[in-house]
This record gives C-alpha cells, structure tokens and sequence, in this order.
C-alpha cells in the first residue's frame, strides 16, 4: 500500500455521467411502484460479485444483500472495508474463489487491492504496489492491474495467483490502463483506450487489418459468447463487432433521433426462453442485439421491449416507461442460476430483472430500482 496524489483520476472512476433525476418504480407483476430499498438512487455502481449467500456492489461505498431476499429488500452498507483511511472501493471483479477490490482513501493519496473470500468478507492486501493503480480488471485466466508509472505511462500487470507474483505486460502504444479483458480463441483479449489487443505471452499486439474494431472515442465493452462462439466487442462509435475466426468482423451501428453515434459500453448475455440474447449498455439505457439470418450474415441493435426487438428481448415493455432507459448503463451482472439480469448504471443506481417463465405466455421480465 502506497501514498500517492492522483485525485482526477478517482474523480474519472466516481463521477457520475448521468444527470437523470429519481423516476418510477415497477414491480414484476403489474406498474405498480415499490418500496424503496436502501442502495441510493444516485449511486454509480462499478462493480458487483456474487458471493457464496450474498450480492456484493461496489459503489463508492460497499453493499451487500442476501441473494435469497425478496426483490424490494434493503441493502446493506455495513459491509467492511479493508481499514477507515481505505473506504472507497473504485472497483470490485471476481476471480477464481475469490472477490477482489481497488481501494482507495478520501483524498486520493492511497491505492491498494485488496482480496476477500466469498463467504465473509475479510480483507487481505492483494501484492505490492509501488506505484499508483488505476485499474483493475480480470478474465477467466487473469486478473489485470494497471499503474500509472509518470504523467503519460502506463503498465499493466498480469497475475493468476492474487498479484502474490506478477508479470508486466507489453502493450504496444499503451497510453491507458485496460479496463477490460476476456479470453477468446486460447488468447487474451484487453481493451485499453482506443486500442483492442491480443496476445498469449507478456506481449499484445494491437488488432489490426480491415473492418477490424476501432473507435476514436475509445472501446466500452468486450465479452466472448460461448454458446454463439463468438467475441463481440463495442464502442463509444455506436458500433458492435463481431468475430468468430478473430480475423473477420461483421459490424452493427446504431444512432440517436439526431442520428449522432450512441456511446456504447459492457456487453454481456442472458438466456429468455430458448434463446441467448446479448446486451450492450449505452449512454441512453441499453440495446438488445437482435441476429438477422445467423450472426455472420447481420445483426441490429434493437430497443428493448419494442416490437423490433422481438420476442425474445430482455425486457417487455416496461423498459420504455423508466428512467433506466435514459440512464448511463455501464455494465450488467447476470446471475446465472437464477437467470436475474443487474443493470449496473452511473449515477442513476442498480437495477433488476429477473427473468422467469418457460413459456411465450408465462415470461416476465420487467425492470425495478434497487
């Protein structure tokens, strides 16, 4: 654990993007408000894990609820932090059997990760850093830290036993930190700024060659489907791509009424019925990708609960009448044994669908506040 003055980039990771106001509340049976629960409506939330009996949320503070617990149920702000002077949680990601967290304290002049078992959460510093650490992220072979080394350097850390060791990485033009990672085609894929890399040693190329992603503004999301075996990856662009080879890319757009590209963030999947939908979050609530003909002949980025996005969509709806669709989504969290989405949003707080029904006539999938 380090001292170090970093404090815009703590602001980067807490200030909310989103301005929209407390909006309306809908319970999964009929529009009709629930009773508040205790997670602030205001909250950006940037991370979340599921435990062993419990939910954890990262958001400034941390939170936890009972995973059994009714959908209005309050959470908890009493869960620890690793000490007083280190109580702000920047990030939270899982890995292996454990959750770990980036830390910080109030004046941003500290920085740690720090690990925790799923059952009870008891905090144990994760590595030595002697640096300041601006990031942090995992695949399913990796977790991911990126330090800033001077003004404009940045390295990135590759660990597979809780930063106990360390490998950095060799990132060509690395100007960021990676904030996100996935494994795909026995290579790991990092997303760092405008920049998407591959690679299997301490040495990542960037992707490059023809209708290959890029984005100016910066990529939002990567995400490897295993049951459509095939990697997607967005953009602040507005577009969504596509690859099963990681070579050839099918790509999709989409744009607002005044036909400007829609910033585009975390990618994830959930099961409605027999299909398997991916999500994509945006600045303006999130998308539904439907597949025209099989995914290597086309998709859309459709609105969900419209008649575009079929019958198969996340949401019926009740998604057009909420705040959530003009929310900053982030990212989602899909707990997959009970097939409930978490919509995790800056500055407009946490949401939840749980997604039921076997049938076209016994399907619900409606979104609330948490």
């Amino acid at each position: 654990m380090r001292r170090f003055c970093f404090l815009p980039l703590l602001l980067l990771f807490l200030v909310s993007c989103n301005q929209s106001g407390i909006g309306i509340f809908y319970s999964i049976s009929r529009e009709q408000p629930l009773e508040d629960a205790t997670l602030p409506n205001a909250v950006s939330v940037s991370g979340m894990v599921k435990g062993t009996s419990k939910y954890y949320v990262c958001a400034g503070g941390l939170y936890s609820r009972d995973i059994q617990a009714e959908l209005d149920a309050p959470w908890s702000d009493k869960v620890p932090t690793p000490s007083a002077e280190l109580s702000l949680c920047i990030k939270l990601v899982k890995f292996g059997s454990k959750m770990y967290g980036l830390f910080t304290n109030y004046d941003a002049t500290v920085t740690a990760i720090y690990s925790s078992g799923l059952d009870t959460v008891a905090w144990e510093e994760a590595g030595s850093f002697d640096k300041p650490i601006v990031a942090l992220a995992a695949s399913g072979t990796y977790l991911f830290a990126t330090v800033r080394e001077d003004y404009a350097t940045y390295v990135t850390k590759r660990s597979t036993d809780g930063f106990a060791t360390m490998t950095s990485l060799s990132l060509e033009g690395q100007y960021t930190a990676v904030t996100d990672a996935e494994d795909f085609l026995a290579e790991t894929w990092l997303l760092s700024g405008t920049k998407l890399y591959s690679g299997t040693d301490i040495t990542y190329a960037p992707v490059t060659g023809t209708d290959v992603p890029s984005s100016s503004g910066g990529f939002g999301g990567v995400y490897a489907s295993a049951s459509l075996a095939c990697l997607f990856v967005s953009s602040a662009a507005g577009k969504v791509y596509c690859t099963q080879d990681g070579t050839t890319w099918v790509v999709s757009a989409v744009t607002d009424s005044n036909d400007e590209p829609v910033a585009l963030f975390d990618i994830e999947e959930v099961p409605v019925l027999d299909a398997d939908v991916i999500l994509v979050g945006a600045k303006n609530g999130y998308y539904d990708i439907v597949f025209e003909n099989g995914y290597t002949q086309g998709f859309s980025l459709q609105t969900p609960g419209t008649a575009e996005a079929g019958e198969f969509s996340s949401s019926d709806a009740n998604y057009l009448n909420i705040d959530l669709r003009t929310s900053v989504v982030r990212f989602f969290f899909v707990d997959k044994a009970s097939n409930t989405l978490f919509a995790c949003t800056s500055g407009n707080g946490l949401w939840i669908n749980p997604i039921s029904g076997a049938t076209a006539d016994t399907l619900v999938r409606k979104w609330d506040r948490q």
